[in-house]
């Protein structure tokens, strides 16, 4: 009698280093499912991009239904993606991943960073087909296929990203790996024990489920300038809003948007302004958002979130593209009035700015209309 195990390293539970979930052996185990069509995504960082990346997923597995996809992450985008079905295995970008993805074979590499350590990461893959941008011996990146010449073209002509381009980000995509855009919504998962949580912190600071919630998101970053609107505005707003009593608007924010909200806070004529404090974890943010009806920021990831959940923006664009933001026909764009924006730039010196030029009146009434629609 033969007992030689025979080990499925193809099979998609298989791990090598522990039991399978099955707790199996491989020998004429019935769960045994082979990867089939392996497709890798280097997609590390731009959080608000990562999650925009995941409306490809649904598209990816109905072309290819056997498919077994892994996702190559950085370490602060991974709550964006750390509960998706569609994932089959995620791994966090470190200095040993190119070891591990220079042993492994893959069928597809959709690789869609244009910086150094995402297009080198692709330069190493085996890959028979290659879509996206990779690292040339120049150091510079470049596309892999003439469907993605449109999405570089765009990084090196100011021409036609800011005054020409009416794409969004999706459908820059989607062309890349020549999808037909449609079902472009991104794909978020949260966790069911955190969204539990996320609902009594809610409740607990006197929030009430039943009646409109605006979330007033007014951190921006710090990669561009003058992303964010400024506090005077923020705080005539809140006033504004918080006088409608058929509406609740709380305040939400990181750790790194503490000086800006305690502005806010601190200075408004409203006698109460729900406040969900600054110790809240991405995947925290990422719960408390599938109870905010609607939220008002700049181009952040906020917008994104709440986009993914399904609820109401009203943006405001200074110095960023908004013809890249899909809005699923749920959101409103503010865009300044500026000759000199979109810009992109790290940083500006102009008074009033872009961002400056945005009225409160604008905004508000862009609030009214889509909360009561």
């Amino acid at each position: 009698m033969d007992n030689t195990i025979k080990y499925k390293l193809d099979c998609r539970y298989f791990n090598g280093e522990k039991p399978c979930i099955y707790k199996r052996t491989c020998n004429d185990c019935p769960e045994y499912s082979p990867m089939g069509f392996r497709i890798l995504i280097i997609k590390l960082g731009a959080m608000g991009d990562v999650l925009r990346t995941t409306s490809i997923l649904p598209h990816l597995k109905k072309r290819y239904p056997d498919s077994h996809i892994t996702w190559v992450v950085e370490t602060a985008s991974l709550p964006l993606i750390r509960n998706n079905p569609l994932i089959d295995k995620i791994l966090v970008h470190d200095e040993t991943i190119q070891m591990q993805l220079q042993a492994e074979k893959f069928d597809l590499l959709i690789s869609l960073e244009k910086i150094p350590k995402g297009t080198a990461l692709a330069e190493l893959v085996d890959a028979q087909q290659k879509e996206g941008f990779g690292l040339s011996q120049y150091g510079t990146p470049y596309p892999y296929s003439p469907r993605s010449e449109y999405a570089f073209k765009l990084g090196i002509s100011d021409e036609l990203k800011f005054k020409i381009n009416q794409k969004t980000y999706q459908q820059i995509i989607f062309e890349i790996l020549d999808f037909e855009y449609k079902e472009k919504e991104y794909l978020l998962k949260t966790s069911p024990e955190k969204d539990k949580v996320m609902k009594k912190k809610l409740l607990d600071i006197g929030l009430d489920l039943s009646k409109p919630i605006i979330g007033i998101a007014p951190g921006s970053g710090a990669v561009f300038a003058n992303k964010n609107w400024n506090v005077p505005k923020y705080i005539s707003l809140v006033n504004k809003l918080s006088k409608n009593h058929s509406l609740q608007v709380v305040l939400l924010g990181g750790k790194s948007d503490q000086a800006i909200c305690d502005a806010i806070s601190k200075n408004l004529e409203v006698d109460h302004l729900y406040d969900t404090g600054r110790d809240n974890s991405l995947e925290d943010y990422i719960s408390l958002l599938k109870y905010i009806d609607l939220v008002v920021s700049g181009d952040t990831l906020p917008m994104h979130i709440a986009l993914a959940n399904g609820k109401k923006v009203v943006t405001l664009f200074g110095p960023t593209c908004h013809q890249e933001i899909e809005m699923f026909e749920r959101g409103r764009a503010i865009v300044s009035n500026i000759e000199c924006a979109p810009c992109y730039k790290g940083k500006c010196d102009i008074h009033p700015n872009c961002m400056d030029l945005i009225q409160i009146d604008e905004v508000y009434d862009a609030v009214m209309g889509l909360i009561h629609a």
